[in-house]
């Protein structure tokens, strides 16, 4: 089948588009990977620089006497993690951890209000 003058029309406008969107596509690619060399070059030379930065706190490190404490900051590392209730989840300040859903949220302080009602009329 696929003989019909309207199906080699088709199969003639396909080829040209194939050929018209390869030209496009090829330039974008192109246009990626310059893009790409660039941003590898800047990791490069952000690693490049963050080895030098820890070199350097090493080696103050092991001049400092041993007496005293050295004040180094965490560069970008995250804080220390918080006391929280296996139970409630809560914090010691009474808040809940952010990627919490409001909804459970609610829910949670709703029952830790019932339990708080029930110990109070049983004593």
């Amino acid at each position: 089948m696929a003989k019909s003058l309207r199906s080699k029309r088709q199969r003639k406008m396909r080829a040209i588009k194939r050929v018209r969107y390869g030209e496009k596509e090829l330039a974008r690619l192109k246009k990626m990977l310059e893009t790409e060399d660039e941003t590898v070059e800047r990791v490069d030379v952000t690693r490049h620089r963050n080895r030098e930065q820890s070199t350097t706190t090493s080696t103050e490190k092991s001049q400092s006497p041993e007496g005293q404490k050295m004040e180094v900051d965490n560069n970008g590392k995250s804080e220390p993690k918080k006391a929280r209730k296996s139970g409630t989840l809560m914090d010691e300040n009474g808040s809940f951890p952010v990627w919490m859903h409001p909804r459970q949220r609610k829910k949670m302080v709703k029952k830790l209000k019932s339990k708080k009602k029930h110990s109070k009329k049983k004593a």
